[in-house]
Parts: C-alpha cells; sequence; structure tokens
C-alpha cells in the first residue's frame, strides 16, 4: 500500500493506492495525524510521497512520517527519468513533472515524445467532478 500527498495552493489531496489502485482518497484544507489513520485503516504504508506547490512541506512531512516505511518529498531535485529542459526547473509544478514522469512511463520508448500538461485540463476535471 502506497500515499500519495499532493499540497496544492488551496487544498492538501491524498491518496492510498493498493496493488496500483486507488482505494481511498481525500481533499481537505489542512492535514490532521488522524486523518493518515483513518485513511489508512491503522496500517502503514509502504512507500509515501509527499510533493508539494506551495514550497516548503516540512510539516506535512512530519506528519506523514509515522505512517510510513519510506517517504520521498518530490521536488524539482528529485532525479526523474525525464529531462527538465523548462529555464528555471526549480519553479516547475512537482505536479507538472510528475505528470510528464508518468506519461513517460506509459509511452512507448521508440518515439521522441512531447508532454505537454495543461493547468486548464485540470481545472475542467475539478469542475466535472473527474478529478
Amino acid at each position: 500500500m502506497n500515499l500519495i500527498v499532493d499540497i496544492g495552493n488551496t487544498l492538501v489531496k491524498l491518496a492510498v493506492f493498493d496493488g496500483g489502485r486507488i482505494v481511498a482518497q481525500r481533499c481537505v484544507e489542512r492535514l490532521h495525524p488522524s486523518m493518515l489513520g483513518e485513511l489508512l485503516e491503522g496500517r502503514r504504508a509502504a512507500k509515501a510521497v509527499v510533493a508539494s506547490t506551495r514550497g516548503e512541506a516540512d510539516d506535512v512531512i512530519e506528519t506523514v512520517r509515522p505512517y510510513a516505511d519510506y517517504l520521498l518529498e518530490f521536488t524539482s531535485q528529485t532525479p526523474v527519468p525525464v529531462a527538465n529542459a523548462y529555464h528555471t526547473p526549480e519553479t516547475l509544478g512537482r505536479d507538472r513533472l510528475a505528470a510528464a514522469v508518468d506519461a513517460s512511463a506509459r509511452t512507448c520508448h521508440d518515439f521522441n515524445e512531447i508532454i505537454v500538461a495543461f493547468a486548464a485540463f485540470h481545472r475542467l476535471n475539478e469542475a466535472s467532478g473527474l478529478s
């Protein structure tokens, strides 16, 4: 079981994956330790990833740490299998970089791929209830 914590500009999004499928999820304005216990049903996550568009995520990392055997803070310095040629790599949204990593893992590696993430797409999904 794995835990993903995405700290956005307005909401903290949490998802628990088991066997590659989302088994629990929640969106909150502020993360409380009791939420993690409920979401994980009292178990520990094998791995957890914390990513923040707000910058430093130290308080959330310390909240998540007791609930995971391994914890990774996903930053612009995290080694990834795609090149980040953004002019200022540290300002590229972690969600955009994660989307590029995911797309890279899902595509056929025999072709050159251009991966573009549109913020509007994410907003449309949220507005329609798809995310």
